[in-house]
């Protein structure tokens, strides 16, 4: 009887749990970031008891979260450990989408203007550097390999 090979020489079933550890990989910090919207992270990274009045409290945590797992997957990440890669990904585009989500909640209560690498809350404001643009752009850079191969498969 012969096994079942795809085009690597590689056993299919192999494939298929490879396939499985990436997706994963990529859903993981997702998951533990919306668990972590319902902990009152805050309250011990404060001396004082912060009530969670406000909606953005909730996303701010998520999105502090996946900004921490982005931080570590970022430092254990290697070539060789394709899925720390994929959840260094999965990290990524799950804080973009908590902290986009969080200013977003902001710009009901005050406008929140965004402009590259920066956004600016109601009128007096600060440059605040716009975090989700700058962890997209490293992680884009991390991809570049996977990006440039590719484009050059499509031509």
């Amino acid at each position: 009887m012969r096994e079942r090979v795809d085009m690597t020489g590689r056993d299919a079933g192999e494939n298929l749990n490879e396939e499985l550890v990436y997706t994963l990989a990529i859903l993981a910090p997702g998951i533990i970031s919306s668990i972590f919207v319902f902990i009152p992270i805050e309250n011990y990274l404060s001396a004082y008891i912060v009530p969670s009045t406000f909606i953005w409290y909730r996303l701010w945590r998520a999105a502090l979260i996946a900004l921490l797992l982005w931080i570590v997957s970022g430092f254990i990440y290697s070539e060789k450990r394709y899925s720390w890669k994929m959840f260094f990904l999965g990290s990524a585009v799950t804080f973009m989408v908590f902290h986009y989500w969080f200013l977003w909640s902001i710009n009901m209560v005050r406008p929140v203007r965004l402009y590259p690498l920066f956004y600016f809350v109601g009128d007096n404001s600060p440059y605040v550097l716009d975090m989700g643009q700058v962890v997209g752009l490293i992680t884009l850079y991390a991809f570049r390999g996977e990006i440039l191969g590719s484009l050059k498969n499509r031509r």
